[in-house]
């Protein structure tokens, strides 16, 4: 019997955003509208009118208010994608997850016929089977175990409490030797 703990941390969710295409995807087209609409804000001289409006208490006549209100919108559209990043950055949905969850636990227990997940929060305690031929596959890299089903579990070389990741790959190729991919 081979037991693991799957934590929820900034690590596991690196290891998850990182291979992930739609992420970066997202976050490249988000930097170039943003930083499309900060060029756009700096050349019609926005924050020389800004400054100028706070220190005189009237509008400078380069552009009209109706221009105004605009660049002002196209500002403040530039730093939403900056802020939907932030939030999901792992350390910061790590800290949520921790935070909304407080007392979540799992453990993963490998046995002969099937794996076994124990999961525990808000003081409820769950209980699921999964046999061997629901894994999909089966990936061991870098110090990570993703085992794919619908979802994936990410088990961490150094979260064993009972046996060895050694031990484990193994198990595993024994009894799915076709979607083993190590």
């Amino acid at each position: 019997m081979i037991e693991v703990e799957l934590k929820v941390n900034s690590k596991t969710l690196w290891a998850e955003l990182k291979r992930n295409p739609r992420y970066w995807f997202l976050l490249v087209f988000y930097t170039a509208i943003s930083a499309y609409l900060l060029n756009a804000v700096y050349k019609g001289n926005y924050f020389t009118v800004v400054s100028y409006h706070i220190k005189h208490g009237s509008l400078a006549t380069q552009f009209t208010v109706q221009d105004f209100w605009w660049y002002t919108f196209f500002l403040v559209s530039a730093f939403i994608p900056l802020i939907v990043f932030v939030f999901t950055l792992p350390p910061v949905k790590a800290y949520r997850v921790r935070k909304r969850y407080p007392d979540f636990k799992s453990v993963l227990i490998f046995e002969e016929e099937k794996m076994i997940n124990d999961y525990s929060f808000k003081g409820v305690n769950n209980h699921s089977e999964i046999p061997y031929s629901n894994i999909t596959k089966v990936k061991h890299k870098n110090g990570i175990f993703k085992i794919k089903l619908r979802k994936s579990f990410l088990v961490h070389d150094d979260y064993f409490i009972n046996g060895t990741p050694v031990e484990l790959e193994t198990l595993l190729k024994e009894k799915c030797a076709d979607k083993c991919d190590f």
